[in-house]
């Protein structure tokens, strides 16, 4: 009996020792020898020894130990993406404008941060752009029976409020029957009483972004004109609301974005007591360098600090810490190891990466321009992220390209354990003309360590 290498990945945690079958989809608990042998065998593709022994001829009769892999890299959706497009959109952001009030030092389009993005500019959404773009929308969203839902984004969208009304306002009066919901994202400066009510009136779900404390937001968020800080003035518009509009907080979170310079506890912290005060939920997200001149960097203190609010995070999960609150920035990590225990199928021979979305179906970023993008996260300036316009319609080779990006490492990817959890997206691998394979082989260690420390939160929780 001969035994190639099984697709699996082994892992040991707290003294315990895991195999986690690639084919199944499945994490087992493994005694230490048998961790031992499979170790051995991943090494040795013939061991007769080692493949005769006795709780490895039990796996293998359970099905698990196969050493199938796929054979091809390819999304399901493909084959059916044209009517998906022409049908099935569910989300559109339009950029009312490039122009913002804030010059937010991370910003990805600071004029001294960015690289590849374009910087903050005096454009703007004219109104028959804004009405091409929904007319686009709903034509091409005519499956969807449950919500949609359309975006303003910027610069800073509430500079444009008077397009965004006439937008609302031509939407509820030409497609009344449509269910749409609406969204926006703001620094929270403009929110007066006049665009509360508005946004209240059409039940806006809004993002106010607030870095935790007034030192640590001021030190990134300033306003363009004198350079000062907008802590007080964006915390006061968020007082007014909770003093004046109660009704209107269940739409509201606060994103909160965090710079490793600053001390992780104390951010931690803060918004946890944002959080319960104004009874808005918190989202927090790390600073992101995909297109900076200048990449991040996680010092000791900031590694040490975030390790022991997570272990933290843990005890309590585990009901050995009662009192402790889980705090914004572990919500993400609590959801992906949630996410495990839905995440069932087994492996075949044509598979996709679990990271890329499908551009343009469940998010469709149009430019002031009218230019589509797969989401407001990726360059504007990058000719692989475009994929199409409101005069030509959808660029369904350049949607296809950034939908299969595993096709550009896809015999390493058809051998990875971690293929079904890799989150790359086709951000990661913008080569500005071009995908590059390089920028993805360079994440891939640091997502293999991510996805293992998500198995043993997960065996740990669930007590695997």
């Amino acid at each position: 009996m001969e035994m190639n290498r099984p697709f699996i990945h082994l892992f040991n945690n707290m003294g315990n020792f895991y195999l986690y079958d690639v084919n199944l989809n499945q994490i087992c608990r493994i005694s230490k020898d048998t961790y031992l042998d499979l170790k051995k065998l991943l090494k040795d593709e013939n061991n007769f020894e080692i493949e005769t022994k006795r709780e490895i001829c039990k796996f293998k009769n359970a099905g698990l130990l196969s050493d199938k892999r796929p054979i091809k890299l390819e999304h399901p959706v493909i084959k059916y993406l044209p009517c998906y497009l022409n049908h099935r959109m569910r989300h559109m952001i339009l950029q009312i404008t490039q122009d913002c009030n804030f010059r937010c030092t991370y910003c990805i389009y600071s004029e001294n941060a960015n690289e590849k993005q374009r910087t903050h500019l005096n454009k703007k959404m004219d109104w028959e752009t804004a009405k091409k773009a929904i007319d686009f929308f709903i034509q091409h969203s005519s499956d969807i029976m449950n919500t949609c839902s359309i975006g303003f984004y910027g610069g800073e969208p509430l500079l444009e409020i008077k397009t965004i009304k006439k937008c609302v306002e031509y939407i509820k009066y030409e497609y009344s029957a449509k269910d749409i919901r609406f969204n926006i994202s703001t620094n929270g400066s403009l929110l007066s009483d006049e665009n509360i009510e508005f946004l209240l009136k059409y039940n806006f779900l809004v993002q106010i972004s607030l870095d935790a404390t007034k030192d640590i937001n001021d030190k990134n968020r300033r306003l363009a004109s004198d350079g000062l800080g907008t802590f007080d003035m964006i915390l006061s518009n968020i007082e007014k609301i909770c003093s004046k509009y109660t009704e209107f907080l269940k739409n509201i979170n606060i994103n909160a974005v965090y710079d490793p310079e600053n001390d992780f506890s104390v951010f931690n912290k803060a918004l946890y007591l944002i959080e319960n005060k104004y009874h808005i939920k918190v989202k927090m997200g790390v600073l992101d360098d995909s297109y900076s001149i200048s990449k991040i960097y996680y010092n000791k203190n900031y590694t040490e600090k975030y390790n022991y609010e997570l272990f933290l995070t843990l005890l309590h999960k585990l009901g050995r810490l009662p009192s402790y609150k889980i705090t914004p920035a572990y919500n993400d990590l609590l959801s992906d190891v949630d996410k495990l225990s839905a995440i069932i199928g087994v492996g075949g021979e044509i598979v996709y990466r679990g990271g890329p979305c499908i551009p343009a179906l469940n998010r469709l970023f149009i430019s002031v321009d009218g230019n589509f993008y797969p989401c407001e996260k990726v360059s504007e300036h990058s000719p692989c992220m475009y994929i199409g316009n409101l005069d030509e319609g959808f660029d369904i080779k350049n949607i296809i390209n950034l939908l299969n990006i595993g096709k550009l490492t896809e015999k390493q990817c058809c051998n990875c354990w971690a293929i079904r959890y890799c989150k790359i997206c086709a951000k990661h691998a913008d080569g500005g003309i071009n995908l590059s394979r390089e920028l993805i082989n360079k994440q891939c260690f640091e997502i293999k360590l991510e996805i293992e420390r998500i198995f043993k939160y997960y065996t740990l929780i669930n007590n695997i």
